[in-house]
């Protein structure tokens, strides 16, 4: 990976490639302007409608949903939402945007990596229709995803390009602003390390204040945050933490192989049945030990048996792409929670891996390697094309079952209580609405008409509506 450093905003070759990159990441995503409010999302909605009488300062210390520190985010969703209430192409055309500059950002640190030209844009290329990114994308409280991904690539942009006097202050803001998206970019710490190990020009000694300042400031921040909030409101964690290295080994197949494969559409052609199955398995493994530790052995095995086949097939190469997608998923691996949209930012370094494999491909064989990236990339983007069709039909459900829940719930009384069973979280593998987010979707649709929806029966008289998975819709059985 040696060679000099190539400046792309100076290069005019470089823009053909760009335009292709911007084309491509766009014209996939495009489509999802149209794709209505879903599940999580009515929880931030009605945060900024709940508060809108609040200053700033206080706006910003109330807890996002689940109780987490994203100051970031949470300034964005009331920008926009008190100034284009109940509005969603706002949101969605700025996911547009976010995916746009993080497509265009990784063909530039590829070159600024010097990876070769060919190399770096058909890593953008894969990373512009990677179907693994559709929950960051088509899932407006997933915006933090390609937000905190779109800040932590700036800094090391910022990093790999000026003088350290001039690009040090700014990339700690970046960093800081990154953390305060989401508490993942904190993987910025060992990336950083990996560029300069990959990047000599970039020196260990200069970015150490870059490296400690963005998370001083921002432990600072969630230390003075939590203390003004009632005990056991602040999370720390993204879940049941596992320190069991088989399960930790198995986690990471788990995400590898949802980068690399359709994994949604697989499912989706084969029946969402077995995917609940397999969730609850790896979710649960005392209900079926058997099925999930031959599912771990497997994976890790799987694992071994991939790397070393990459390793042989390219040599030291791969290793820093693949150093670059287990140090971002560090965060995520000690912790039982999984998902899919937790792989946008890991995803960069997989995406070099299989530009890598590709170019290697091409260079011994050109057709083969030609043929290769025609059908990987015919079949992400018709994945990708695939789930933004599902993103619209469980939208559409969501509506409609919305506006039906409405009128069985016509006349009656305020802060009535109505007992729901049978709700379906997921519609063809994506967040529809659970019992976690039918109370806030109600609360966001109809404020003027309180209604307390529960799931399970304590005895006290109340209306009961029954949803049909079948139908995707509610019936009143009393």
């Amino acid at each position: 990976m040696g060679g000099p450093a190539m400046r792309t905003g100076a290069n005019p070759r470089d823009r053909l490639p760009q335009i292709a990159i911007a084309l491509v990441s766009v014209g996939l995503v495009l489509p999802s302007l149209s794709i209505g409010f879903l599940s999580d999302d009515f929880s931030w909605l009605n945060i900024v409608r709940d508060t809108r009488e609040m200053g700033w300062a206080d706006y910003l210390a109330v807890p996002s949903p689940y109780g987490y520190f994203r100051p970031a985010p949470m300034a964005l969703f009331r920008a926009i939402g008190l100034s284009l209430p109940e509005a969603v192409w706002p949101f969605r055309a700025l996911i547009v945007l976010l995916h746009l500059a993080n497509c265009l950002l990784v063909y530039w640190l590829g070159r600024r990596l010097d990876f070769s030209r060919s190399v770096s844009m058909i890593t953008a290329l894969l990373f512009a229709v990677l179907p693994c990114h559709a929950e960051s994308l088509f899932w407006v409280s997933a915006l933090n995803e390609p937000l905190a991904s779109f800040l932590a690539l700036s800094g090391f942009a910022l990093l790999l390009r000026l003088r350290p006097a001039i690009s040090s202050p700014l990339a700690t803001a970046l960093f800081a602003a990154a953390l305060a998206t989401r508490e993942s970019s904190f993987c910025y710490i060992p990336l950083v390390f990996l560029l300069c190990r990959l990047q000599p020009r970039l020196r260990t000694p200069a970015i150490i204040p870059v490296l400690l300042l963005p998370g001083v400031i921002y432990l600072t921040a969630r230390y003075w945050w939590s203390l003004s909030l009632p005990p056991g409101l602040a999370v720390s964690s993204p879940g049941d933490l596992n320190l069991n290295p088989l399960e930790m080994g198995r986690r990471l197949f788990h995400y590898l192989a949802a980068m690399v494969l359709p994994v949604k559409t697989i499912f989706d052609l084969a029946g969402f049945g077995r995917y609940d199955s397999l969730r609850n398995i790896l979710g649960s493994p005392g209900t079926s030990p058997p099925a999930y530790w031959s599912f771990a052995v497997f994976g890790v095995s799987a694992l071994l048996g991939a790397g070393f086949f990459a390793y042989r097939l390219l040599g030291r190469k791969i290793l820093g792409p693949l150093a670059f997608t287990v140090l971002a998923l560090g965060v995520y691996l000690p912790f039982r929670n999984t998902s899919e949209h937790f792989l946008y930012f890991p995803s960069i370094g997989i995406c070099f891996a299989l530009g890598l494999l590709l170019a290697k491909a091409a260079s011994q064989r050109a057709s083969v390697g030609l043929a290769v990236a025609i059908a990987l990339f015919s079949v992400y983007a018709g994945s990708r094309a695939n789930r933004l069709y599902r993103w619209h039909r469980a939208s559409a459900a969501l509506e409609g079952s919305m506006s039906q829940l409405a009128g069985l719930a016509s006349g009656l009384p305020d802060n009535s209580r109505v007992l729901v069973e049978g709700l379906d979280n997921r519609y063809y593998g994506i967040p529809f609405v659970g019992e976690h987010s039918l109370n806030d979707a109600w609360s966001f649709r109809h404020p003027d008409r309180p209604l307390a929806f529960y799931f399970d029966r304590t005895g006290r008289d109340a209306v009961m509506i029954a949803y049909s998975p079948v139908n995707f819709g509610f019936e009143r059985i009393r």
